[in-house]
């Protein structure tokens, strides 16, 4: 995890330290090398040596020789260095991080296999048929809300499992038949929530038919 996390503290330091440089070239305006010397202070009483043949300088670069704007190109050049080194960090990053995700199955989207669910999510769908058996049991309210809500109990207890491409109706029905023998009951299910939901006729005896196919699937969960 270290490991990870050091690439993007890595970019956004050079990224930091070439913003800041940027900032600071362009506060200045300017070369931080001048492009001409001042004239050396003179202190009181001390006699002026004119030039001459005999105490001419030793000559050497002048620094008015020197190109003022060589050390500005060095600081952009080094900041287009570092820009580069922390796009390219961030880069990597991003595609460790997805190669660490991908590795470790997580966001991966897992399908049923035909004829088989892991432990866990049969007990999951044991759990939400009897929700929405409880939920068909509760007195009092509509009995078309009922039946839609207990549907609705079974599609929420698996949609975490969906693939993209399906519905939620589609892969609750998929994996409830793989899991029960009483492939009528799921069939009677289905055309209820979908006569509730749709439909302008359901009543009481749609709600028991409902707890009376919830019944059967909770009974037949392999």
């Amino acid at each position: 995890m270290l490991s990870g996390m050091r690439g993007p503290r890595v970019a956004l330091s050079l990224l930091a330290a070439a913003v800041l440089m940027l900032v600071v070239v362009v506060a200045r305006g300017q070369s931080a090398v001048p492009s001409r010397m001042a004239d050396p202070h003179i202190e009181p009483g001390l006699p002026f040596l004119p030039r001459g043949a005999g105490n001419s300088p030793t000559k050497g670069p002048r620094v008015a020789d020197v190109d003022p704007g060589l050390a500005f190109k060095i600081v952009l050049a080094v900041i287009a260095v570092m820009l580069l080194l922390a796009v390219a960090l961030s880069v990597l990053a991003a595609l460790r991080g997805r190669a660490l995700a991908r590795n470790s199955g997580i966001g991966a989207v897992i399908e049923p296999v035909e004829g088989t669910v892991d432990t866990v999510m049969r007990l999951r769908l044991r759990e939400a048929v009897q929700q929405a058996r409880d939920v068909l049991a509760r007195p009092g309210g509509e009995p078309r809300d009922a039946v839609i809500r207990a549907w609705v109990t079974l599609e929420n207890a698996t949609e975490h499992r969906r693939a993209p491409h399906q519905t939620a109706t589609e892969f609750t029905v998929s994996l409830l038949a793989s899991e029960t023998a009483d492939e009528r009951a799921l069939a009677d299910l289905r055309a209820l929530y979908h006569r509730a939901r749709f439909g302008r006729d359901s009543g009481e005896q749609d709600a028991a038919d409902a707890r009376d196919a919830l019944d059967r699937i909770l009974a037949t969960i392999r």
